[in-house]
């Protein structure tokens, strides 16, 4: 009988121009081993994805002129849909048994170092797994669900449920998929590795091998974003369960994600993640690059998210002990994030060597400037999300951080311009027009060894899906204002000088100017992974050489297709939302 996995990917194919499965990750040629000429095969592609972006351009900025702004914005969203659901074929090929792994695990890349500049990324990653899983959560879950930090009921119970019997074929297929995933985490959850076993730090293990046994060689460990991750990514399916209302929903729910009687037990998933992020989130770990040991702001806003999360869980679930610690750990967590801004620089640090006040310095750390690409990543996935229908579960008073506040764009802005004069790629334009970006300025991993780093499409996308936040976010808000750490910021993306304090409120020119150069932005840093992919012939790699754009690093990298998936559809919400609302003014005035 056919995987779980494999039958969601037969049934992803229905519809959509996709490669044929017998080419799916075939033996690559033997080509030149030099610089500019390590690029991957074609795939079997249908040319109606090419022949369509050949159409309509690669943004809507350059479709034709004679098509109304409207409608350019439908068919740049419309071919964005199509590649979108090309990079989720793609990503499905590296989960379960069609990549030679476990049921439900997701594969970081089907490279095995094959080749001298190929790294061998053969293994299944707690934190990537998460992330690529929360991509899929769309595709069957109705948005109320999709950020549990955020969720205290479903937006309203006939919209949602309307939604569930509309998407009912895409849980039959996701479903088996999310169970597939929930059981091989169990298996992994506890098995005994470096970092220990379920009860004394396993938990925190990075990677495995991908049956699901231990990997025992050197590495940076433990990695603390992994457990919070996972919750994050199977609470919002754990919500929608309860709502559902089956009473296999609720066995299943105790008896795999969270029994309220247990602390920590096999076969709990959340409730083990929850139990040992909120015990262990003050201890240092390594951060996502896998580089440094430390305390990290990524790391540390996931662990807070996944804590309000499972408070919102464990009050539906009558855990009221749970729910109270939780909460408490999570305000101490916000608490403990204000270290990581530095008001010299005016910017949040991405690391610190300990989390005492007044010695949040970087000097036990290696010489960086300590701006990454994990801060657009922690604004993506444990940001707040501002929504017109947002249901806040009252527990919490946190650090804010959401794409509107001056300190993010503060950040944002200066770690897109740490990569000034960097990369040939980049040169002859401004950042606004669209830059490949690395992790940090100062790596030097280049995909395989250590030379000079490259541009990585998950940063690239990360920026772009920044910007499209930060559009939804300040229409919801209904005003753009500057402020002294952020009038560089907005002087660049209104590409004339503002002044501090400057406030554009809805319904005037410039605000709606503002909101159209956030969204041209987003689209140019879309644009560059775009060109990256078709330069590779539609697949997505680790990195962006540096000079050419030709693809670096592993192959098939499933991070890199979840990146752009999630920036895409985070720019057609925010278009959505915008036109509609543009729309209905509209309606009312001509009414």
């Amino acid at each position: 009988m056919a995987s779980v996995s494999d039958r969601g990917l037969k049934a992803e194919e229905e519809g959509v121009p996709l490669l044929n499965d017998e080419h799916e990750h075939k033996p690559q040629p033997e080509i030149e081993e030099t610089a500019d000429k390590q690029r991957p095969p074609a795939i079997e592609k249908s040319n109606f994805i090419f022949d369509t972006i050949a159409t309509v351009g690669i943004s809507d900025d350059h479709l034709n002129d004679s098509i109304s702004k409207h409608d350019q914005n439908t068919i740049f969203n419309d071919v964005l849909q199509v590649e979108s659901r090309l990079a989720k074929k793609m990503l499905m090929c590296n989960i379960g048994p069609k990549i030679g792994a476990l049921d439900g695990l997701v594969v970081a890349s089907p490279n095995k170092g094959e080749k001298p500049y190929l790294p061998n990324y053969y293994f299944t990653w707690t934190r990537d797994s998460a992330l690529v899983h929360s991509s899929l959560l769309p595709s069957f879950l109705p948005e109320s669900y999709h950020k549990s930090y955020e969720w205290a009921g479903p937006s309203s119970a006939s919209s949602d449920f309307q939604s569930y019997e509309m998407l009912e074929s895409d849980i039959k297929l996701h479903e088996g998929l999310i169970r597939a995933y929930i059981q091989s985490q169990i298996k992994i959850q506890i098995t005994i590795n470096p970092s220990g076993g379920l009860y004394d730090g396993g938990l925190n293990e990075p990677k495995f091998e991908v049956v699901g046994s231990p990997f025992t060689g050197d590495w940076g460990r433990p990695q603390r974003d992994g457990p919070a991750l996972r919750a994050l990514t199977l609470i919002p399916y754990t919500h929608f369960l309860l709502d559902r209302g089956f009473r296999a929903d609720f066995s299943y729910i105790e008896d795999n994600l969270y029994d309220p009687n247990e602390l920590k037990v096999p076969g709990r998933i959340i409730k083990n993640d929850l139990e040992e992020v909120s015990h262990s989130w003050h201890e240092p770990s390594f951060d996502l690059w896998e580089e440094v040991n430390g305390h990290h702001f990524f790391t540390l806003i996931v662990s807070m998210r996944s804590l309000q999360a499972g408070a919102a869980l464990a009050y539906r679930l009558n855990d009221t002990g749970a729910q109270t610690f939780y909460s408490e750990q999570a305000e101490l967590i916000g608490k403990k994030l204000e270290e990581f801004w530095d008001n010299d620089k005016d910017y949040y640090l991405s690391t610190v060597p300990n989390l005492r006040r007044r010695k949040a310095g970087t000097s036990l750390l290696p010489d960086r400037q300590w701006w990454d690409c994990s801060l657009p990543l922690s604004l993506i996935h444990a940001g707040d999300h501002l929504s017109p229908n947002t249901y806040r579960y009252p527990n919490l008073s946190v650090l804010k951080f959401g794409a509107t506040d001056p300190e993010l764009q503060s950040t944002l802005y200066q770690y897109i311009n740490s990569f000034s004069g960097l990369y040939k790629i980049n040169a002859g334009h401004r950042w606004t027009d669209g830059w490949a970006l690395g992790r940090y300025r100062e790596d030097v991993y280049d995909g395989v060894g250590k030379s000079i780093a490259n541009p990585w499409h998950i940063c690239t996308n990360a920026v772009a899906e920044s910007f499209y936040l930060m559009e939804k976010e300040h229409f919801i808000q209904g005003y753009l204002e500057t402020t002294n750490i952020t009038r560089a910021f907005w002087s660049a993306v209104f590409g004339e000088t503002i002044k501090q304090g400057s406030r554009y409120n809805i319904g005037e020119v410039k605000f709606d100017e503002g909101l159209k150069a956030l969204r041209r932005i987003g689209d140019a840093f879309l644009n560059v992974s775009r060109s990256a992919i078709m330069e590779s012939d539609g697949r997505m790699s680790e990195q962006i050489d540096k000079k050419n754009g030709t693809p670096r690093g592993a192959r098939d990298l499933t991070w890199s297709y979840a990146s752009l998936m999630t920036a895409i559809k985070a720019r057609q919400e925010s278009s959505k939302m915008v036109h509609e609302t543009h729309q209905s003014s509209e309606t009312v005035l001509a009414n």
